[in-house]
């Protein structure tokens, strides 16, 4: 799946709220609910600023605390779950 480089919320659909570094994300529309761990938090939240994934990919695989290719295929797999 190719991900796109810009995403955003579907607002009004979906609504979120991060609370004690759980994001809980909600799709109103389908009635199904998500919990986000402290990973998938800092991803949302980067998605929140820039909405650019090129962005998520470029800060969270240059801070060296991790191998880039695990952090990648990681992100990769929430933004085609997302």
């Amino acid at each position: 799946m190719t991900i796109p480089k810009q995403l955003k919320v579907n607002d009004p659909h979906v609504v979120h709220e991060t609370i004690d570094g759980e994001t809980i994300l909600l799709d109103l529309r389908k009635g199904l609910y998500y919990s986000l761990n402290d990973s998938g938090s800092v991803i949302w939240d980067y998605l929140l600023l820039t909405g650019n994934t090129e962005s998520v990919f470029a800060v969270l695989t240059n801070d060296g605390r991790a191998d880039d290719d695990i952090i990648t295929a990681a992100i990769t797999q929430f933004l085609n779950e997302l």
